[in-house]
């Protein structure tokens, strides 16, 4: 199996992003029902969590393409760790957005519920309240990715 995870074939490679992304998307799914049927779904604090899974996603996901290219890792070259992350964030916040979307379409309570607590009140309407969403998932994507390709760097030199 390493050798068909290469760089030299990148539509199994986006096999490790599409595995990893789909696996945190149903995880924010759950995690978000499960809290949605205790009658927590309004609370925004609960995204915290939703943070702290993704990092771990991220870390699975990087790690699996640093086992299978390790000479990406050696040579310092951080950007193929970077954008595999993003690809990761890209498949797993991009889904939970979309499906969030329709959901707040859906149930219009839970939607003004937010609005409520929501400092931009009338304005905020599903598209924007995912947006968000999807704004600050791929940040954290972006950003977590960089620290933890570095991270991975380090301590391989320290091998």
């Amino acid at each position: 199996m390493n050798l068909l995870l290469t760089k030299e074939n990148p539509s199994l490679m986006n096999a490790i992003a599409i595995r990893t992304g789909l696996f945190m998307m149903f995880g924010f799914i759950i995690f978000f029902l499960i809290m949605y049927w205790m009658g927590y779904g309004s609370r925004g604090e609960f995204h915290l969590f939703n943070g702290v899974f993704q990092i771990f996603c991220l870390y699975r996901a990087i790690r699996t393409y640093y086992i299978l290219n390790p000479d990406d890792i050696l040579k310092g070259n951080y950007l193929y760790g970077v954008a595999q992350g993003l690809r990761t964030s890209v498949i797993g916040v991009g889904g939970f957005a979309i499906l969030m979307t329709l959901f707040l379409y859906w149930d219009t309570d839970l939607m003004n519920a937010i609005r409520l607590s929501s400092s931009m009140g009338d304005s905020l309407n599903p598209f924007t309240a995912n947006l968000f969403i999807l704004t600050e998932g791929l940040a954290i994507g972006l950003i977590v990715s960089y620290i933890l390709t570095r991270l991975f760097e380090v301590a391989s030199k320290m091998i």
